[in-house]
């Protein structure tokens, strides 16, 4: 019976909303429980107490049906490392905000976070299903966004990854816990990825196979050789390219032909030095399959199709004939040369008179944190590279402490001046530099920085003419000297 009246209510006030609507009264169509109420109440007060019993009615006796489209979802997981200061979250917010749709600039705010030891409140900021670059901290965010519009995330019972706990553990997660097998036990990891890799498609082979990345060794060997007969093209590159890591790539018919489209000689009158030179080629066909070559193509094998061996190679390649080859040859490298020729490389191209900053950036992430950190430096002190090239050769969460190598160099005057620049005047910016790119070299200034660093560049800031401590350009660097490198000052 209280059913029926809550009905009989529900069409009395559409009634009444009618009513009021058009700008007449509601009293003669409301519930007649409401008009027995109104009878000792003066005229004038009637409609407001009918329209206060309607809303009241509303919020207490009724419930809003949800879209059919809603689904159920896991709750969001809690993460190792404590969340942001609140006092700290409207600068990150502000930070988010300006790289709305950058996530990259948003990926590399989180990283020095989480470099700092602290993660962003949820409500300020989530990652997406497919963001696999994040530090492994936020590992069980990522998993929820990839099952929030599915099934219900359950791994709480999963605490370790094995063949019978494979099927059971979202696919970030998976990489994640495989990257830590792979660290802490790098056979154990591989018999698993053995075992799991003839069951997956393609595209989830390649990933697993670039798994074994991370402490590559001669016990990988045999199981990559074994994947040069895979069905997929990408497959056995991946395999490929690891081999070469390893010094195993041998010479094939397409090392072959990507030698033929370059050209050996030797220069010097008392010291010979041999050169590789790409050729220069006639048609757009030619560029194109030189470019396929030299993405399938081992770094070793190369050098074994040319009679050289991989170290004369690198220091015989002849940089700046030919900037698309060059470009191609340097992420040859990065992907299948060893170390050892990754660090000639780059000693080759910091030591260039050529600005070689992009070729660098390809091989920087073959470095350990600690050598990308020292050629960060390198730069910084020898050449005028800009704070945003040095992020992306260095990435964030180097901690560099040094504000006479932050601010000093070829490039000192203009580093400074950026901390005093004018926030609408494009000509009193260093060089000539818009606003907006003023506003990216201070926000990478800010990711590159230690906390010590941060503190004194905002206080330099603070004595300039222009740039004053309220300017949102320097939310990074306000953000950076807040978090020590243990977590929230």
């Amino acid at each position: 019976m209280a059913a029926r009246d809550d009905i009989d209510t529900t069409d009395a006030i559409e009634a009444m909303t009618a009513r009021w609507l058009m700008g007449s009264p509601a009293l003669e169509v409301s519930p007649p429980a409401w008009r027995d109420a109104m009878s000792g109440v003066a005229s004038p007060d009637q409609e407001l107490q009918l329209f206060a019993l309607a809303g009241q009615f509303a919020q207490r006796a009724l419930r809003p049906v949800p879209p059919s489209g809603l689904a159920v979802t896991a709750p969001l997981p809690a993460l190792a490392l404590p969340t942001l200061d609140d006092a700290l979250r409207p600068i990150f917010r502000r930070l988010v905000a300006g790289a709305a749709k950058d996530r990259a600039s948003q990926r590399q705010l989180v990283n020095l976070m989480a470099h700092r030891g602290v993660v962003p409140h949820p409500a300020d900021w989530l990652p997406e299903a497919n963001d696999d670059d994040l530090p492994a901290v936020y590992t069980p965010w990522v998993a929820w966004a990839e099952h929030r519009k599915g099934t219900l995330l359950d791994t709480a019972s999963v605490h370790d990854l094995t063949a019978e706990s494979w099927d059971d553990v979202p696919p970030a997660m998976r990489r994640a816990r495989l990257d830590a097998l792979r660290r802490a036990d790098p056979a154990a990891a591989r018999a698993l990825i053995e075992l799991k890799a003839p069951l997956v498609p393609a595209e989830e082979r390649v990933r697993l196979v670039e798994c074994l990345a991370p402490g590559l060794s001669d016990a990988d060997a045999p199981w990559l050789e074994s994947l040069l007969r895979d069905r997929s093209t990408k497959v056995k590159a991946a395999a490929q390219h690891l081999l070469g890591r390893l010094s195993r790539s041998a010479a094939s018919d397409e090392a072959a032909e990507l030698a033929a489209f370059l050209e050996t000689s030797k220069k010097g009158l008392i010291r010979r030095q041999f050169v590789v030179s790409p050729l220069a080629l006639k048609t757009a066909a030619q560029q194109t399959r030189r470019q396929a070559l030299f993405d399938t193509v081992g770094f070793s094998a190369l050098a074994a199709a040319l009679a050289i061996d991989a170290a004369t190679l690198a220091q015989a390649w002849a940089f700046g004939t030919d900037p698309l080859a060059d470009l191609r040859f340097v992420i040859m490298a990065a992907q299948s040369a060893p170390d050892s020729i990754i660090d000639a490389l780059i000693d080759r191209l910091v030591d260039a008179a050529a600005d070689h900053r992009a070729l660098i950036e390809r091989l920087a992430p073959r470095l350990e944190p600690t050598a990308r950190r020292t050629l960060v430096e390198i730069l910084l002190g020898r050449t005028d590279i800009a704070f945003a090239a040095a992020l992306a050769i260095g990435g964030p969460g180097l901690d560099v402490d040094d504000t006479r190598l932050l601010l000093g160099g070829p490039a000192g005057a203009a580093r400074q001046a950026l901390l005093v620049a004018d926030a609408t005047d494009a000509e009193a910016t260093p060089n000539g530099l818009p606003p907006y790119m003023v506003a990216i070299e201070i926000f990478a200034l800010g990711l590159l920085a230690g906390p010590a660093a941060a503190a004194a560049l905002l206080q330099r800031a603070g004595d300039g003419a222009s740039l004053r401590l309220a300017d949102p350009r320097l939310d990074m660097l306000r953000l950076n000297a807040a978090l020590s490198s243990k977590g929230q000052s």
